[in-house]
């Protein structure tokens, strides 16, 4: 999975490739704390992922950061 983050925000300024790395960090540990790991692994992922992304969204708004494949 990968979190495209742009390097250059709105609302944040410039945003260096290690801060881009530490937000993805924080919202992946996050949204990791709180999964069901018996779900079947497709099902994980994508609720993984839709998660991440709200993540971010909420926390982070206007921020621009997406969750992909």
């Amino acid at each position: 999975m990968t979190i495209g983050m742009p390097l250059r925000t709105e609302i944040y300024g410039e945003i260096d490739a290690d801060r881009a790395t530490s937000l993805s960090e924080e919202i992946k540990e996050e949204v990791a704390n709180r999964m069901d790991y018996d779900l079947p692994q497709e099902t994980f992922c994508d609720t993984f992922r839709n998660e991440a992304d709200a993540a971010f969204k909420s926390k982070y708004k206007r921020l621009g950061a997406r969750v992909t494949k």
